[in-house]
């Protein structure tokens, strides 16, 4: 029946809503607009003495409002949460980095105080004033291993220092027969009796 003067005659915004009597659809405009429009059914009521038939056709309302402004607004809003959820993934990433780091560094310490641990330093420990509970059991088995290291490396020592000072002995006994032997020409009975001479001590 009518059509607003803001709508050019190629421009239309109506549409049936249907089997309802209320409607609501997104459309696009010429040159990128966009609208809300809304349709109506109902059926006019005639308010005047004229005669009619009584069968009056059902009437569609189509009402539209521009939503440029809102498009905009919600283009910003989806930036801005884009934009805010990659700098809160960002910043969840460093801080995990930081936490993690921070809970390793028990461990960072550990492990150089265990490369610092040598042949002559195996009186040393592995401290733990600063380490979490969860490591403790690790750091009490290190220098558990530590102690029986220790042991180890002072009976072989031991055995070393008892052996060198037990050859020490008949080593002495047997350079001393053979520097008197050669300190001259001896006869082949002599040799051979000191050969003799070097028998028990080497047995």
């Amino acid at each position: 029946l009518h059509k607003s003067p803001d709508l050019r005659e190629d421009q239309s915004i109506a549409f049936d809503p249907g089997e309802s009597d209320i409607a609501y659809r997104t459309l696009n405009l010429d040159r990128g607009h966009s609208v809300r429009a809304i349709a109506i059914r109902f059926a006019p009521r005639i308010e005047s003495d004229a005669p009619h038939d009584g069968a009056i056709s059902p009437l569609v309302l189509t009402m539209s409002r521009n939503t440029d402004h809102l498009v905009a607004h919600l283009g910003f809003v989806r930036t801005l949460l884009w934009t805010a959820s990659a700098g809160i993934v960002g910043l969840s990433c460093a801080v995990s980095v930081l936490i993690v780091k921070r809970a390793l560094a028990p461990l960072t310490c550990v492990a150089e105080q265990i490369e610092a641990i040598g042949e002559d330093t195996l009186k040393n420990r592995i401290s733990g004033d600063d380490l979490p509970s969860e490591i403790n059991l690790i750091q009490s088995r290190i220098n558990d291993l530590l102690s029986r290291l220790e042991d180890s490396f002072a009976r072989e020592r031991s055995f070393n220092a008892h052996l060198a000072h037990e050859l020490r002995t008949p080593l002495a006994g047997l350079r001393s027969i053979a520097d008197v032997t050669l300190s001259r020409q001896r006869t082949a009975h002599e040799y051979r009796s000191a050969l003799n001479d070097m028998l028990p001590i080497v047995e």
